[in-house]
C-alpha cells in the first residue's frame, strides 16, 4: 500500500490508474504549456504582455508578437523560448515514469517514509568500502557509462588496477587509459570487476553482465549502492538501498525528475554573492554571469519557483535557454522590490507553490521540492506538508 500526496494508503491498480490520467492530461497540459491565461495568484505575469490578461511564463516575452529571446514564433503573437519544454516532452518523461513503475511493479512502493539524500562525498565513502570487499586479485574494473565510472575510476585508484569503460549506448568496452601512475604490480590473473553506482532495478546489470562475459569469462559484478528488491543483483554491494532515495550527483537525471518542483539560485545556479544583490547593475551582471551547478537536461523540469523578481524574467528565460535547461513553468517573485522580499515572505510563497504542485497527479511517488537554503528548506516542508531535499543540508525534510 502506498500513500498518496495527501497520506492516504493508495493500491497499486489505485496508483496505475493515476499514473495512466497523468499521462493523458495533454489537453489541459497543452493549454497550460504554451501560454493560455491563468490567475493572477500563479505571478507569472509575462512583461510587456497585454494588459489585465495574465500570459503563462513562456507567453510572447516582447509585447510586440515576435519571436524574442532566442524563441520560436508561435500563432496567435506568442513564443516559446528554447528553454522551455514542450508539451510533448513533458507528456514523454510522465509516460516514461508510468512505464517504469508497471514494469517493476513493487519497486517503486513508497511507504511514507522520508527518503535518504545520499551526497556526492557519500558515495565516495562507500566506493572505499565496496573497493575493500572485491577480490584481492582482481585484475582490472570496468565502469559501466555514465555515473558507474565515478566509483569505478575510484575503485581503480585505490586498487591500482587498469580502467575499462563499458559504453551502454554501443554495448562494447572500451581501454579507459591511464597515465605514467599505472605501474609496477598491475597485472594478475584474477577476474575483471564491473562496477556501478546503484542498482536499482536490476535491468542494466542484466544487459552488461552477458556482453563482459563474452569477453572476460569469470567477470563479477559491482556496485555501491543495491535496491533489496532488485530482479537482478550485483555479486557485491557496500549498501542496500531501498526505494525512494535522492542521489546528489543524479540529482536531475533520476526517475523521480518528472516529480520535482525546484528552486533557481542555489540549485540551478549559485547562489548570489552577499552585496550583488543591489537590485542594480552588479544584479544583473550575476544574472548574466552565474554559474551552473545542477542542470537538467534530460526532461523539462516541472516547475521552477524563485524569489527573483518577476521584471527579471528576461534575464532568466535567457540564462536557461543559454544552458539548455528546459522548464515548464517558471514561477518568479511578485514582490516590486528586494525591499518587499523578506525571508518569510519567501518561504510562504515557495511553499504555496510547492502546495499547488502537490495536489497535481504525479506518475511516481513521493514528488519533491528542492531547495538551497536549509532554513527555508525546513519552513517549506513544514508549511507544505511535502518533501524538501536540501543539497546544503545534505537532508530531506518533512
Amino acid at each position: 500500500m502506498n500513500p498518496n500526496a495527501t497520506g492516504r494508503p493508495t493500491s497499486f491498480l489505485q496508483q496505475a490508474k493515476g499514473l495512466r490520467e497523468a499521462a493523458d492530461e495533454g489537453t489541459a497540459m497543452d493549454r497550460e504549456a504554451w501560454g493560455e491565461p491563468l490567475s493572477n495568484s500563479e505571478n507569472t505575469l509575462v512583461p510587456g504582455g497585454p494588459p489585465g490578461r495574465p500570459w503563462y511564463g513562456r507567453g510572447d516575452t516582447t509585447g510586440k508578437g515576435g519571436a524574442g529571446l532566442g524563441g520560436e514564433a508561435l500563432g496567435g503573437g506568442r513564443q516559446r523560448p528554447k528553454a522551455v519544454g514542450t508539451p510533448v516532452e513533458v507528456r514523454r518523461s510522465v509516460q516514461q515514469a508510468a512505464r517504469m513503475v508497471r514494469r517493476h511493479r513493487g519497486m517503486f512502493s513508497y511507504n511514507g517514509q522520508v527518503p535518504p539524500f545520499l551526497t556526492t562525498a557519500s558515495l565516495m565513502d562507500d566506493t572505499k568500502r565496496l573497493a575493500s570487499m572485491l577480490p584481492a586479485d582482481t585484475s582490472a574494473i570496468i565502469g559501466v557509462a555514465r555515473s558507474g565510472l565515478c566509483p569505478a575510476t575510484m575503485a581503480s585508484m585505490l586498487l591500482h588496477r587498469p580502467l575499462m569503460v563499458f559504453r551502454q549506448n554501443s554495448s562494447d568496452i572500451i581501454d579507459g587509459g591511464n597515465g605514467w601512475r599505472l605501474t609496477g604490480n598491475t597485472t594478475t590473473k584474477g577476474p575483471v570487476v564491473v562496477v556501478d553506482d546503484t542498482c536499482m532495478t536490476g535491468n542494466s546489470l542484466k544487459h552488461v553482465m552477458p556482453l563482459v562475459r563474452q569477453r572476460f569469462p569469470g567477470a563479477i559484478s559491482a556496485t555501491v549502492y543495491c535496491n533489496p528488491t532488485a530482479k537482478t543483483r550485483p555479486d557485491l554491494f557496500a549498501r542496500e538501498l531501498p526505494w525512494p532515495h535522492v542521489l546528489e550527483w543524479n540529482l536531475f537525471n533520476s526517475i523521480l525528475t518528472p516529480q520535482c518542483a525546484t528552486d533557481f539560485d542555489g540549485i540551478l545556479c549559485e547562489e548570489c554573492p552577499p552585496g550583488s544583490d543591489d537590485d542594480g547593475p552588479r544584479y544583473l551582471r550575476f544574472l548574466q554571469q552565474a554559474r551552473p551547478l545542477y542542470l537538467t537536461r534530460r526532461v523539462p523540469i516541472p516547475l521552477v519557483v524563485t524569489a527573483r523578481l518577476e521584471k527579471y524574467r528576461p534575464q532568466t528565460l535567457e540564462w536557461l535557454n543559454r544552458h539548455g535547461v528546459a522548464v515548464d513553468r517558471l514561477v518568479m517573485g511578485p514582490w516590486s522590490s528586494v525591499r518587499e522580499r523578506t525571508i518569510e515572505n519567501v518561504v510562504r510563497f515557495k511553499a504555496d507553490q510547492y502546495t499547488a504542485f502537490l495536489k497535481r497527479r504525479h506518475a511516481l511517488m513521493p514528488p519533491l521540492f528542492i531547495e538551497s537554503c536549509p532554513h527555508q528548506a525546513q519552513r517549506i516542508a513544514q508549511r507544505a506538508r511535502g518533501l524538501v531535499a536540501c543539497p546544503a543540508a545534505g537532508k530531506v525534510f518533512r
